[in-house]
């Protein structure tokens, strides 16, 4: 265990530990106040949303699984079948929830496609407004 609180607090944060509560002389100081993504996160249901206090800000988190151009829509489609019904079960979502994480479901690839274009012009829109150059 790190004996640097700020790195277990990022880990607290993001769900990924809960080791910040064990003793640390910064867990006292430190009290949730909402999270970032759109909605609630359904191992904490009575933590609101950031968005709930201030519409339309949200940072949520994705994970997406892209194959190469010129992959047959066919295969596409059985990956997208497979992976909906894995992420549909009870144990991965449980096993989700223990990391700090949830899903909505794998969704189409047209709508992991707009997501990922969403991020890019958000990203890109607060980079502009911070003056950040493209590396």
């Amino acid at each position: 265990m790190s004996r640097n609180p700020l790195p277990r607090s990022s880990r607290v944060n993001s769900g990924g530990s809960n080791r910040l509560t064990q003793g640390s002389p910064l867990a006292a100081a430190l009290s949730a106040v909402a999270i970032t993504s759109a909605r609630r996160f359904p191992a904490l249901p009575d933590l609101p949303s950031l968005s709930e206090t201030v519409p339309g800000l949200v940072m949520d988190g994705f994970f997406a699984i892209v194959a190469p151009v010129g992959t047959p829509p066919d295969a596409i489609a059985k990956l997208n079948h497979t992976i909906d019904q894995y992420l549909e079960g009870t144990e991965i979502r449980n096993r989700l929830l223990a990391l700090g994480l949830a899903t909505a479901g794998g969704g189409t690839p047209e709508s992991t496609a707009q997501a990922i274009r969403e991020q890019q012009a958000q990203w890109r829109a607060v980079g502009k407004e911070l003056n950040v150059e493209a590396q």
